[in-house]
């Protein structure tokens, strides 16, 4: 039995998903891809009533795309390998961009605007961005371990258009943050990471 969680899902199946916009969707996700290989280029999600994109365990390219105004996550990913170029996300209610459960994820080139949490790394995952541009949120990375079968994160920023003095960070131990190639010290127990950002 498969339950379906998208206002679109693709399941086990190769996708393309060119020049989209995803609208007004009420769905847990706008959009869901599980198991699958895909490709998003040239697409836009607006109005998600819960996450945006979210993509379990899966392997795919990510390009030119716009999230804005997501009630939960904008994109969240699971379990999966991912590229990215050039992505916006802006008034994202919790996590811009969530990654766990032992994911990877290389962006190039990211927008984060007036969102709860910019970046959120944890559960074995490897975030690894070149250029990033975050504004107005909350906590613009957060670093832990939400799961027990999995360890802490680890994340390395490029380019980032703040200063170290001036973020706005959780990290606990076991995770590593590393931005404009120094590395930031743990400030945080788990559990009370967890505690904040899990209202």
């Amino acid at each position: 039995k498969i339950i379906l969680t998208g206002g679109v899902t693709i399941y086990q199946s190769p996708v393309e998903i060119f020049n989209c916009i995803f609208n007004n969707s009420f769905a847990e996700d706008s959009l869901n891809i599980v198991r699958s290989n895909f490709k998003i280029n040239n697409s836009i999600f607006n109005q998600s009533a819960s996450d945006a994109l979210d993509i379990d365990f899966s392997k795919g390219l990510i390009n030119n795309m716009l999230i804005k105004n997501s009630l939960n996550d904008g994109l969240d990913i699971s379990g999966s390998n991912i590229k990215v170029t050039n992505i916006v996300i802006e008034n994202a209610d919790d996590k811009a961009l969530s990654v766990g459960e032992n994911s990877k994820i290389n962006i190039d080139k990211i927008k984060i605007k007036d969102s709860f949490i910019g970046i959120a790394s944890k559960d074995s995952s490897y975030t690894k961005v070149k250029t990033a541009k975050i504004l107005n949120t909350k906590f613009d990375f957060v670093g832990f371990q939400k799961k027990f079968e999995y360890s802490g994160s680890k994340s390395e920023i490029e380019n980032l258009n703040k200063k170290i003095i001036d973020l706005k960070y959780l990290l606990s131990e076991g995770s590593s943050l590393k931005i404009n190639n120094k590395k930031l010290t743990s400030n945080k127990l788990n559990k009370e990471i967890i505690k904040t950002i899990y209202k």
